[in-house]
């Protein structure tokens, strides 16, 4: 496992941090704290940015 700050998935992989965070209270991501730094699994952000794809694909499905 890789571990990203959620700042960073904000820049590397596009994710709002606004969404980051919803996903975090839903309990989507998990948290965890290193070296005193909150971080996600590399893997639940992209896994994140593939669902907000998918979303934003069916919406404009729709259109």
């Amino acid at each position: 496992m890789t571990w990203i700050t959620p700042h960073a998935a904000v820049s590397e992989y596009g994710i709002p941090l606004e969404r980051i965070e919803a996903a975090i209270l839903a309990g989507e991501i998990a948290v965890r704290v290193a070296c005193g730094a909150r971080v996600i699994d590399r893997a639940e952000a992209e896994a994140l940015r593939l669902k907000m794809m998918l979303e934003c694909r069916e919406t404009c499905d729709d259109c």
